[in-house]
């Protein structure tokens, strides 16, 4: 039965990356005992088949290409099973400051675009603004980010001369 459990493992994986925890879920789900998937998961982690560093990387790469804040890839990694600490790793090496208000700043360019926000003269309406800061809020900036993302917005003459 041991056997079956790592052919259904395996089987799981070849359709994409999965985190350790993932792994685990879909054999539980499948009725193998705790046993067989301790086992199993010990196996594919010596053969390679899981590393859930590498996981989150890849993971949060794509979060990040999509849009999404460090709040939005936190909570994606913990709820696939992430650590703690494999996520505190990943978002201490792909979020500083910078990068995340320069990823915020063409988002929100966007976001306006899109939504056709106003400008009344030189200043982004309330309701705009607030309605900016929500959508980023959504995709994962914190409160802080997003609230100074559409400050920076709106201090500029031109959204689009925004220096990204």
């Amino acid at each position: 039965m041991a056997n079956s459990a790592y052919k259904t493992a395996v089987s799981y994986l070849s359709r994409g990356i999965k985190s350790k925890r993932q792994v685990e879920n879909k054999l539980k789900e499948k009725g193998f005992s705790d046993s067989e998937i301790e086992g199993t998961i010990s196996r594919i982690e010596d053969e390679g088949y899981i590393d859930d560093e590498y996981f989150a990387q890849v993971v949060s790469d794509h979060l990040i290409l999509r849009g999404r804040g460090r709040e939005k890839v936190k909570s994606e990694l913990r709820a696939k099973g992430i650590s703690a600490e494999i996520i505190s790793i990943v978002l201490e090496e792909k979020f500083d400051y910078e990068s995340e208000i320069k990823r915020g700043l063409g988002l929100a360019v966007k976001i306006i675009e899109f939504d056709g926000l106003k400008k009344d003269g030189e200043v982004m309406m309330k309701k705009d603004r607030e309605k900016l800061i929500r959508k980023l809020m959504n995709r994962g900036y914190s409160p802080g980010y997003a609230v100074k993302i559409a400050e920076i917005l709106n201090n500029s003459v031109d959204i689009f001369d925004v220096e990204l």
